[in-house]
């Protein structure tokens, strides 16, 4: 047996350190499984959202398309009435002067 731990020293600590690297390493490997699990039901979610939110644009562009179509386009305003009033001079008009005291 002494010719085994002559071809395998172990440093002091050393099998301690592997106990804890495979501690760390099981413990690392769980968490990830689980963050997989909560990101693969989040995916699910979004994409679900997404789907739902393009079909509802889709029936509203529907909706609206068809209540264009369906309308007359609207009638030319009449032009503001200060506008049919007002005398018909080619000439602008001077800005008031104010004066400052």
């Amino acid at each position: 047996s002494s010719g085994i731990n002559a071809e395998w020293p172990l440093r002091p600590g050393g099998y301690d350190a592997f106990i804890e690297l495979q501690s760390n390493l099981a413990e690392g490997t769980k968490f990830y499984n689980n963050l997989t699990k909560i990101l693969t039901t989040y995916q699910t979610h979004v994409n679900d959202f997404v789907l739902a939110r393009k079909t509802e644009k889709d029936d509203l562009m529907k909706s609206l398309q068809s209540s264009m179509a369906s309308k007359q386009p609207p009638t030319r305003p009449e032009p503001p009435q200060f506008h049919q009033q007002a005398a018909p001079s080619s000439a602008p008009q001077a800005a008031p002067v104010v004066q400052q005291t």
